[in-house]
């Protein structure tokens, strides 16, 4: 038990601008640090892991381990491999069944990798389930990860929503 106080000591000494409400993670666009944790495990990660954040921009990127990386990439992966072999088997298709199955195969090919591209960019991504010019709730963060960051003092995300209705 006293080693994950002072586990949890250390990692909230880094911690700026993000809060836990309810389930939910409240970040500052303009101002924040995550914390050296993975945002869907809850494992410690490298500091050099931890992505520079908040961008110019103000754009959100919450801290993954290589483990949660890895899982998260494997589906886009899968789907652009196979859309290159289809692209590949499409000419010698072609000699055998014609144009019409080898244009098919080249279409497939070509949706899969379109596919891959858009599962690519949303693994890499989070679930922004609310978005403000100041404010960012991501879902779906680790029970670990919620449990190091401090609590939120603003409006739940239910009262906000009713609020602005």
């Amino acid at each position: 038990m006293v080693v994950h106080r002072v586990w949890k000591g250390s990692i909230l000494s880094g911690i700026a601008g993000v809060y836990r409400s309810e389930k939910y993670v409240v970040v500052e666009r303009h101002r924040h640090q995550f914390p050296q944790q993975c945002i869907w495990c809850g494992r410690a990660v490298a500091a050099d892991n931890v992505p520079v954040s908040p961008t110019a921009d103000g754009d959100v990127k919450p801290p993954m381990c290589v483990t949660c990386t890895a899982t998260r990439n494997r589906l886009p992966k899968s789907v652009g491999f196979f859309g290159l072999i289809t692209f590949a088997a499409a000419p010698f298709v072609y000699s055998s069944f014609g144009a019409l199955i080898a244009g098919a195969l080249l279409l497939t090919g070509f949706i899969d990798l379109v596919i891959a591209w858009r599962l690519h960019v949303a693994a890499s991504g989070f679930q922004a389930v609310r978005q403000d010019p100041q404010y960012v709730w991501i879902g779906g963060a680790h029970n670990v990860f919620l449990d190091a960051i401090p609590s939120w003092h603003g409006m739940k995300l239910g009262e906000m929503a009713a609020h602005h209705n």
